[in-house]
């Protein structure tokens, strides 16, 4: 079986201050969860998606085949829409 890797999207919300969590390849609301660190959103964000597999397995539904995005060693293949400027902010790398 092929592993299945799926996009989580962490965004600071000046609104809610907090790091909202997102997973744009299973359907449904926008934001899946939150964290008030972002590692405490990474956390809820892999608690979430669990919970989201199994439930598809539960109810005997196929799970969601992601985007294609394919990160190649340190360069990025893939593309990126953004929905804020994220002007002034750092990233930090997934590795």
């Amino acid at each position: 079986m092929k592993k299945l890797k799926y996009r989580i999207v962490i965004q600071w919300s000046d609104e809610d201050n907090c790091y909202l969590v997102g997973l744009p390849d299973f359907p449904g609301q926008k934001w899946r969860t939150h964290g008030n660190t972002y590692a405490e959103a990474v956390k809820n964000a892999e608690e979430v998606l669990v919970s989201l597999m199994q439930l598809y397995q539960k109810l005997g539904e196929s799970l969601p085949h992601p985007e294609i995005t394919r990160v190649c060693g340190k360069k990025f293949v893939g593309g990126v829409r953004s929905r804020s400027s994220g002007v002034g902010r750092q990233h930090r790398p997934l590795d």
